[in-house]
């Protein structure tokens, strides 16, 4: 974007009054999801704070999706992030009781606060955080799946860290079976948001299919599949990472341990830094099971261990084996 397109997009969020929700805004949409530049978000939603927009609920916004960029460059210190969640929470408890508002920001507030969390291995506090959004999100049903799947998806990465599934992964599953079969009237003027978590919920559904080693059966993973590939090119790039191993999960959990390495290693898994610790795991895994492949498996391990930012199951994975 030039320096003119960003000061006109900081210049129309100062502007918009306080009955607007950044699901709606065509700019995030463009530069976060389209344009993949959290670190551009994070300094437009700052630039339009400092053109002092008029409404207190505007400004909350603004502060929570300046807040959602920085999390996700992975540059920006925790504590800072961490700081100026803290900040915002105070501006939100300002409100009336009764604002029309107040539990939406509270539950997008909790949401990005489980997201740090997540960052740093903490998965249970994440966990917790994900499960007061789905119980502010009492009454938007749909944001309440969404919310109750990421509080179970939590539960099984803080297992998956611990290597211990003596806890069971159905309520995981169940939630995310909840967003692929959703019915909910007015989903469809939500298309776009509800085919991300469709695909969220098909790429995380697989992973934890191999973390607990029940395959899907192939017709199934066939269609899940074919969903993933069929999505619109706005939605594409945010999941290169997941489709490719969602596939190698595939060819894994097919006795195809040669073709899952092959899709876990190509570099477009790096794209994403949750799914390359994942393809790592799924390369290990199936390497174990190929003769001759000491140096690769030796590779992998160091890879692993080398992680800079997250890899927290996979570590707990190989150091509990």
């Amino acid at each position: 974007m030039e320096q003119h397109d960003i000061d006109e997009a900081a210049r129309w969020l100062a502007a918009l009054g306080p009955e607007t929700d950044p699901n709606d805004w065509p700019v995030r949409n463009l530069v976060l999801y389209q344009l993949n530049d959290p670190a551009l978000w994070a300094s437009i939603c700052l630039t339009a704070q400092m053109r002092n927009a008029a409404d207190p609920v505007v400004r909350i916004w603004l502060r929570l999706e300046e807040v959602n960029g920085l999390r996700q460059t992975h540059s920006c210190p925790v504590g800072v992030v961490q700081a100026k969640l803290g900040f915002t929470k105070e501006l939100i408890k300002k409100l009336d009781e009764d604002h029309p508002r107040r539990t939406r920001l509270l539950g997008l507030w909790a949401h990005y606060v489980a997201m740090v969390h997540h960052a740093v291995g903490e998965f249970e506090t994440a966990a917790k955080c994900f499960q007061e959004e789905a119980e502010l999100n009492i009454a938007r049903h749909f944001d309440r799946y969404a919310a109750c799947f990421m509080w179970r998806l939590e539960e099984v990465f803080a297992m998956g860290a611990r290597r211990d599934w003596r806890v069971t992964t159905n309520d995981a599953e169940s939630a995310g079976m909840d967003i692929l079969y959703c019915r909910e009237p007015g989903i469809q003027e939500m298309m776009s948001g509800y085919l991300w978590w469709r695909a969220y919920a098909f790429s995380h559904l697989f992973l934890i299919s191999f973390l607990t080693n029940r395959a899907i059966q192939a017709g199934t993973a066939a269609n899940w599949i074919g969903s993933l590939e069929a999505l619109p090119p706005t939605l594409e790039p945010e999941f290169v990472s997941a489709l490719l191993v969602v596939k190698a999960i595939a060819r894994f959990q097919a006795g195809d341990y040669a073709g899952a390495v092959e899709l876990a290693s190509d570099p477009k898994v790096k794209i994403q830094a949750d799914w390359h610790e994942y393809a790592l795991m799924v390369q290990l895994s199936a390497l174990n099971r190929l003769a001759g492949h000491e140096e690769k498996i030796a590779a992998v391990l160091a890879e692993i261990n080398g992680l800079s930012h997250g890899g927290y199951v996979a570590k707990g994975w190989v150091n509990a084996d």
